[in-house]
């Protein structure tokens, strides 16, 4: 097995995973969804993470710019239910 180094793009994938998670299963459980803002904008952070270590890692750029365009979508959908109240 390849000996992988822990940097801090993980890190951050993996907290913000677990908020994800854990805002998502609250808002199921209790059929209060106030903090979906917060979760797409939590998941847009995830997919910039997964963008920028991709880009850092490979060469394949296309994986990353994959990963950039569903963030800014994410957010663009933020704004818009913000926007709509």
């Amino acid at each position: 097995m390849k000996n992988r180094k822990f940097d801090i793009y993980l890190l951050l994938q993996l907290i913000l995973t677990v908020l994800v998670i854990g805002i998502s299963s609250y808002s199921i459980v209790t059929d209060d969804f106030r903090f979906n803002q917060l979760s797409l904008a939590l998941l847009s952070g995830i997919f910039i993470i997964l963008g920028l270590r991709e880009y850092k890692s490979t060469q394949k750029r296309l994986w990353s710019i994959s990963y950039f365009g569903v963030a800014i979508f994410l957010i663009f959908a933020v704004f818009l239910s913000i926007l709509n109240g």
